[in-house]
Formats: structure tokens, sequence, C-alpha cells
């Protein structure tokens, strides 16, 4: 982690090789977060999908 960091950007490609490599991370995420497994010093996670 970097010091000083209130939000996280991903930018993710929708789909790559007929992989829905955008639902994949936010499954991820979402699991992450949900689970309060691992707790991150964030405000807030940007995921666009391009």
């Amino acid at each position: 982690m970097m010091h000083e960091v209130e939000y996280l950007v991903i930018a993710v490609r929708q789909f790559y090789r007929s992989q829905n490599d955008f639902e994949k991370i936010y499954t991820f995420l979402e699991t992450l977060s949900i689970s309060n497994r691992l707790k991150l010093p964030l405000r807030g996670i940007l995921l666009i999908g391009y």
C-alpha cells in the first residue's frame, strides 16, 4: 500500500479471449469487501470496464 492513498482505480477490459475479466475482478472485490477479512485503508474503489 502507498501512504496517504484514499482511492483505488482499476481499469479492466470487459472481455478478453472469450473470458469476462471485468466480472471476475468485480466478484473478487465484492467478496473481499463483504468478508471483512482484509481491511484496506481506502475510502473507495472504482472499477472501470472498457
